[in-house]
């Protein structure tokens, strides 16, 4: 295989060396590709992780917002003084009669909690919703209904709270 026998030892190293090498490159080369080599199997793994698979935010603000009334409310403006939306979470633009929506903020850097408000308007009036979740102290939330109407809160405490704003 090697020829006569006479330096075999130098082509046996040189050879596996090569190889060693080689296996070194692939390993590298997959795992900047985010492939993981193990047991003679090649499996893939997602380059980003799915935001159901990240790290929680130190501080999440999970909204809903009952309408327990006969008439829709129209979102006409929502914004946040802390953190971020969490993707795909944003305050609806309509909730209709007698239905609900969620939305959901999150903290967005070392040691930040969340805080934000909407306010939509409805053929009685306006309702006014607003949460904070700081990083340090407790959480505090407001919601006030006009035109007779009431407005509830219940839930909402800890670090990734979850509160509902009951309108009727």
């Amino acid at each position: 295989m090697y020829g006569n026998g006479k330096g075999n030892g130098n082509a046996k190293k040189r050879a596996g060396g090569r190889l060693a090498r080689r296996v070194a490159t692939v390993g590298a080369a997959a795992l900047l590709a985010g492939v993981t080599v193990g047991a003679g199997v090649a499996a893939a793994q997602p380059a980003v992780q799915s935001s159901a698979s990240a790290a929680q935010a130190q501080r999440s603000t999970h909204v809903t917002l009952n309408n327990q009334t006969g008439v829709s409310m129209t979102r006409k403006w929502a914004s946040l003084t802390h953190g971020e939306w969490q993707a795909n979470s944003y305050p609806a633009e309509v909730i209709g009669a007698w239905s609900s929506a969620a939305w959901q903020s999150q903290s967005d850097g070392f040691a930040t909690g969340t805080e934000g408000e909407a306010v939509y308007v409805t053929s009685f009036g306006e309702v006014y919703v607003k949460w904070n979740n700081p990083y340090v102290g407790s959480n505090s939330y407001t919601c006030t209904a006009s035109g007779g109407h009431s407005c509830e809160r219940s839930g909402g405490s800890g670090n990734n709270a979850s509160v509902t704003f009951t309108v009727r």
